[in-house]
């Protein structure tokens, strides 16, 4: 409904009109009514003098109270839908997501602990238990890491068919070192590798050599440096 369509309404208002535009409208009590009738007489009367006569009052007389509240409420609704929508719209702060954590800055798992080599396996489960590790007759530049390897429908990278024991990576700061040598009871057609079904187990000693005394180290799965790793440090590992 535009102005002008209120403007006609209001200038010729009907009972139909007063009831429609005061429909749902609480009721007004005998205090607001005579508030409301004041103003609408100070709005709506106007004195024009006559030189030599009495001033004459020209009114226009509203049929009732209800269609003078139902034009106080049509009305102060236009206003302020007006003024609602002259008013600068704000937008909402953006949301910022929040980065995941770094999976290379997670603690690496204990000597002990079994997890799941996914650096190894192009699909499946290779679950991996480091149970024992210590320098060679109390030489920190040799090591000795004992590692039991069970497949749950485990496949190596690339679809091969046998795993490679050289990515059992011992890290220590920005040194890599693959292990030399690699005993199991389920060896591979190659040096370093070990064949593993599903539903086996294979025992793993493998042997590694630093160019200098190296008290601790991590032992990766893998090349990635988010690869799950081992903690092996001179104590507390056999």
């Amino acid at each position: 409904m535009n102005e002008k369509e209120i403007e006609r309404m209001l200038r010729h208002p009907d009972d139909e009109t007063a009831r429609r535009l005061t429909e749902g409208r609480p009721p007004l009590d005998d205090a607001a009514k005579a508030r409301l009738w004041a103003r609408i007489q100070d709005e709506m009367t106007s004195a024009d003098t006559v030189h030599g006569e009495a001033p004459v009052v020209k009114r226009r007389i509203w049929p009732s109270l209800a269609v003078a509240a139902a034009c106080v409420v049509v009305f102060g609704g236009t206003f302020a839908g007006l003024f609602s929508m002259s008013r600068p719209v704000v937008s909402p702060e953006p949301t910022v997501p929040t980065a995941p954590a770094d999976i290379a800055d997670t603690l690496p798992f204990a000597v002990g602990e079994r997890f799941a080599a996914d650096g190894l396996t192009e699909s499946g489960t290779l679950w991996i238990t480091v149970t024992s590790a210590s320098p060679v007759d109390g030489d920190l530049s040799a090591w000795t890491v004992h590692v039991t390897a069970a497949s749950e429908d485990a496949v190596p990278r690339g679809g091969a068919t046998q795993f490679c024991a050289d990515n059992f990576l011992a890290v220590k700061d920005e040194t890599i070192v693959s292990p030399y040598q690699c005993d199991t009871d389920r060896p591979g057609d190659a040096h370093c590798t070990f064949v593993l079904k599903n539903g086996q187990t294979a025992s793993l000693t493998l042997y590694y050599r630093f160019l200098e005394d190296t008290p601790s180290f991590r032992l990766a799965t893998g090349t990635d440096p988010a690869c799950p790793s081992v903690e092996i440090k001179m104590e507390g590992n056999t």
